[in-house]
This record gives structure tokens, C-alpha cells and sequence, in this order.
């Protein structure tokens, strides 16, 4: 018997709505035992921000409100994306565990693996795609789309693409931190637009139907069109209670670390980390320097947690400052 993809068609929403939706989508998945997709477009101005990431590591937060540039934070970790006010299209792929979709999927291979069915979808929709490791998409051989995944307790796997309609994903030069700015996000190549990377592709609702039907044939599923509507649940706030104290570069940007009121260790950035993995590693890095590296092994152990490796925690527990009660 052949398995279904179930696709929530494209819907016009705003951004809050829309951010509050994806989690409903991953636990319905999960509760029905199968895969669903969704694709919101939504306007801007507007920054998504990743999972995991400090807004003031990342923005100036009086140029955003000076242009009533709104700040949002997804579900998934990863790094910023900009909405411009001309429109965007988020698709939000929800899977049961991360090997529903591709049987072979491993931790390190949940984003290569769960988006060869968009880049199909992108090339025949015309911008040709490709995927080299990063937290983006290449479309047209320039950066296109952002890419975002998160895994929660539950095994459950979101993966999402953020891909703007006339106006690239790349934040505002003005809106970003001076940290921000020192980051090479696209190896020194300019995102580009789902509109300049694709100029003669047919109209949105067309492509992004063209993408869920090609998702859903390259995993040989056949494609049912969701009956329900999902019921959005409460997003994930902008302002953290966390003080920083240090970051560390990693291969996509950097990790932060800091504390909360409380005294309790924070640890965030631009890291694709799930919330399975941060939670265990949480746990590692309040192990003695003699064990911690053992303990870092062990909680990265089949874990999604791209773009960071060992000695990068090992380098984080080192500068966890002795004043935070680990």
C-alpha cells in the first residue's frame, strides 16, 4: 500500500500566524503517523530569527523598530531570515521521526536527506537548486533559501525553507549587529530572490503545488490534500532572560553562551541544534572538565546537531563562566 503525503495547500497569512502554526503541523504528524507538509506565504517587513538565537547578538533592535521591522522567532534552530514587505513562502515539512520520509536519514543527514524532493521542486519550477551542507539553499547558483530543522523530545522532525517572493532573504545590512556583520553567511555571494533566481516560472501557487507534488514523488508517497485545518499554537517569544557572556565561532556563524537570572547556563546561536540535542548537552556541560568531552560525545550521540562538532562544546564548557551555577 503506497504512503501518503498529506500537503496543507498554500495559505495567506501573517507571519505570527504562521510561526504558530509549524508546531501544530509537527505534532499532527506525529499523532497521525504520517508526513505532512504545509507552505504559508506570508509579508513582511519582517526577521525570523532562528530557534536558538539571542536577538541583540544578531540585531539592532532601534533600526528594526525605527522601520517597523517586526522580530519573530521560529521553531526551528538555525540562522535569521528576512522577510521583505513584497512577501515570502515558508514550507514547513513535519515528519513522524526523522527516517518517515527517507528510510536512510541520520542525524547529520536530516536536511540533505529530507530536501531532495524541494530542490527537485525548485529546478522544475525554474530555478535550478542545489544543497552544499550550509543553512541555505542555492537556486540559480546564488543563495535562495533558508534553511531551518528542529527535532523535539517527542523524535519529531520539522524541517523548514523560508524563500523570499521579490526580495532576497538576506537581512538588512542596517538591521544587523556588529557581530552579525563580521559573519560571511553566503561565502561571499548575494541571496537572491524567488523572482530573479526563477523570472519566467509560473505563477506562486502553481510552483509551490508543483513542489509538494514533486516532495511527495520523489519519496513515492501519493499526495492527499489535508481535510482539517491545523490549530495554531503559542509561538516562541523574541525577548529571553539571558544575559550573554561569550560566543564561538562554529562552522555556520556562533554559538552563545550565557546565563539566565537565575544563574542557570544558556546555551544558543546559530547552530542547527535541536531541542533533543541542546537539552542533552545542556546536561554534558555541567560534568567535570575530566568528563565532560566523554559527555559531549554521548549527547551529540545520533543527535541533530549541525554545524558544531566536539571541540566546539569542549571550547564552550571551558569558557562557562565560573559565576553561572552550571
Amino acid at each position: 500500500m503506497t504512503q501518503s503525503l498529506v500537503f496543507h495547500a498554500l495559505q495567506t497569512c501573517s507571519v505570527a500566524d504562521a510561526l504558530a502554526l509549524t508546531p501544530s503541523l509537527r505534532e499532527t504528524a506525529k499523532q497521525e503517523n504520517a508526513v505532512h507538509l504545509a507552505a504559508f506565504e506570508i509579508q513582511g517587513p519582517a526577521i525570523l530569527l532562528g530557534r536558538w538565537q539571542h536577538a541583540s547578538r544578531v540585531l539592532e533592535a532601534d533600526h528594526c523598530a525605527s522601520r517597523a521591522i517586526a522580530i519573530h522567532r521560529r521553531e526551528t534552530a538555525g540562522t535569521a531570515g528576512y522577510v521583505g514587505p513584497e512577501g515570502a513562502v515558508l514550507f514547513s515539512l513535519a515528519l513522524p521521526t526523522m527516517t518517515s520520509l527517507v528510510a536512510d536519514t541520520l542525524s547529520d543527514t536530516v536536511i540533505n536527506r529530507n530536501i531532495r524532493g524541494f530542490l527537485q521542486g525548485f529546478t522544475r519550477a525554474g530555478a535550478l537548486a542545489h544543497y552544499f551542507g550550509r543553512e541555505w539553499l542555492a537556486l540559480s547558483k546564488q543563495p535562495g533559501a533558508l534553511v531551518g530543522v528542529e527535532q523535539a523530545e517527542d523524535a519529531s522532525v520539522s524541517v523548514e525553507i523560508l524563500v523570499g517572493a521579490q526580495q532576497s532573504i538576506e537581512l538588512p545590512h542596517e538591521a544587523c549587529s556588529t557581530v552579525e556583520l563580521g559573519i560571511s553567511r553566503y561565502r561571499g555571494k548575494s541571496p537572491v530572490s524567488w523572482a530573479r533566481a526563477a523570472p519566467n516560472a509560473p505563477p506562486l501557487s502553481q510552483r509551490v503545488s508543483l513542489i509538494a507534488t514533486t516532495v511527495a514523488h520523489r519519496a513515492e508517497r501519493a499526495l492527499h490534500h489535508a481535510t482539517s485545518a491545523l490549530s495554531p499554537q503559542q509561538s516562541h517569544p523574541v525577548a529571553l532572560d539571558v544575559t550573554l557572556d561569550h560566543h564561538v565561532a562554529c562552522a555556520i556563524g556562533h554559538v552563545d553562551l550565557g546565563h539566565f537570572s537565575s544563574g542557570e547556563l544558556w546555551i544558543g546561536g546559530d547552530v542547527m541544534l535541536s531541542s533533543r540535542a541542546r537539552s542533552r548537552l545542556l546536561r554534558a556541560l555541567k560534568q567535570t572538565p575530566a568528563q565532560r568531552e566523554s559527555a559531549i560525545v554521548s549527547a551529540l550521540a545520533d543527535e541533530v546537531s549541525l554545524g558544531t562538532n566536539v571541540q566546539t562544546w569542549l571550547q564552550c564548557g571551558a569558557l562557562a563562566p565560573q559565576r553561572v551555577r552550571l
